[in-house]
């Protein structure tokens, strides 16, 4: 599963920080950018360069690198790969 689907399937509509990132993705879902998994970080630089290059808030970042650490743990345990992640 990619990012931006993740994202779709746990917290769209949900009245938490990352359900205003989720909406926001969704309002941008023909350009937001789709990961198709394993190389972590590449993605995930290149995913927040884009949040940094559309004016993300400080606050929207913070969010991003939660719940990206929570997408890449489940991505990683669907895929028998160790959970430790970038440092």
């Amino acid at each position: 599963m990619n990012f931006y689907n993740y994202m779709m399937k746990n917290y769209l509509n949900t009245d938490t920080p990352g359900g205003c990132l989720a909406e926001d993705m969704h309002e941008d879902k023909e350009k937001f950018p789709r990961n198709n998994g394993v190389k972590y970080a590449g993605w995930h630089r290149y995913i927040r360069s884009y949040l940094t290059e559309n004016e993300a808030c400080d606050n929207c970042l913070e969010v991003f690198e939660k719940c990206w650490e929570e997408y890449e743990i489940e991505e990683r345990k669907k895929r028998g790969m160790p959970t430790r992640i970038r440092s």
